[in-house]
């Protein structure tokens, strides 16, 4: 996925946690290393609390402990609340799905935005970019004015991308250049390791 969309290998395995078994999405917003298992989902995991509260609140049982969970999928077909446990797992499925296709978004973006990926290939086109992260179709003898502070719009004429914030997929990605928008990749790089990205 992205750079730092995926916490560090070795810290996961120390965890005993397989590579495909870590919940993304308590990754991707909390930055919390778990596992994704059957406990997680129908007990703990933020992203399904919706359908827990409404299942919770309509078949007066808890969903605080393993115990909890075994009795609830033990019901019965002749159990009133079998109906309810049925939607309840249907509504986890429909929220599965959701999120599988948002971080499958996020991977598109990442892939066609981001700023390392659109870095490269500019590069491997022989088209330059400044340390500072700003892709030009060529600089200027005198070189950038990344840190000018006297620079004026018409110093970036020749300037097609810069690094930008993405809250959204949490990485740097790279957006058309705006003069009044502009701050340097550095100072970017910084505030992203600060929002743990």
């Amino acid at each position: 996925m992205l750079p730092r969309s995926l916490p560090d290998r070795t810290e996961v395995q120390l965890l005993g946690i397989p590579d495909n078994a870590l919940c993304l999405a308590c990754w991707h917003h909390r930055r919390e290393i778990v596992l994704e298992d059957e406990f997680h989902v129908l007990c703990v995991c933020p992203e399904y609390s919706k359908a827990r509260r409404s299942l919770t609140a309509e078949a007066h049982i808890s969903l605080d402990s393993s115990t909890d969970m075994l009795q609830l999928l033990s019901f019965t077909a002749a159990s009133d609340k079998m109906d309810l446990v049925g939607c309840f797992l249907a509504k986890l499925r429909q929220t599965r799905r959701r999120l599988k296709l948002k971080f499958e978004q996020h991977q598109e973006t990442i892939l066609k935005h981001g700023f390392i990926y659109k870095r490269a290939a500019w590069k491997l086109r022989r088209k330059p970019v400044c340390r500072h992260g700003v892709m030009f179709t060529q600089i200027d003898s005198d070189g950038c004015k990344c840190m000018s502070e006297h620079s004026v719009p018409e110093d970036w004429r020749n300037a097609v991308f810069m690094p930008a914030l993405n809250y959204e997929i949490k990485t740097i990605v790279a957006v058309p250049f705006l003069f009044e928008q502009y701050t340097r990749l550095g100072l970017l790089q910084s505030t992203a390791r600060r929002l743990g990205w």
